[in-house]
């Protein structure tokens, strides 16, 4: 069966490439975010690390994605903190609704099955 428009075909990689652009930048907003407002100088750095470990994870997984470097273990974390955030309401102002927990989960398990796209540093397998 012949497709309705079959210059398209052409352009699969870029729609991993927009994906992880997206998903990416959205992440870094929202965890560095986080992350920067819940900085308190008096705080001993053990405990800083303690207290924002979940938004310092999510602040690499949005760098990681978001240059295309280990695309494929940055997408499983993900997909790791939207389940974790999902369950335990950490985040909340974040994943407001549940539509996008769903979101974030099939943008991330779509990156995870098709790879990085174009202009990433991952080396295609």
């Amino acid at each position: 069966m012949s497709n309705t428009f079959p210059i398209l075909l052409s352009f699969t990689g870029f729609v991993p490439f927009i994906l992880r652009i997206a998903v990416g930048l959205y992440f870094i907003y929202f965890f560095g975010h986080k992350t920067i407002k819940g900085y308190d100088a008096k705080e001993t750095l053990p405990k800083k690390i303690k207290k924002n470990s979940f938004f310092i994870l999510g602040l690499i997984v949005g760098i990681f994605i978001t240059v295309g470097c280990y695309t494929r273990i940055a997408s499983l974390l993900g997909i790791a903190i939207v389940g974790f955030s999902l369950f335990t309401k950490k985040g909340t102002p974040f994943f407001e609704t549940k539509t996008n927990h769903i979101f974030l989960f099939a943008i991330f398990l779509s990156l995870f099955i098709s790879g990085a796209g174009y202009l990433a540093f991952d080396l295609p397998f």
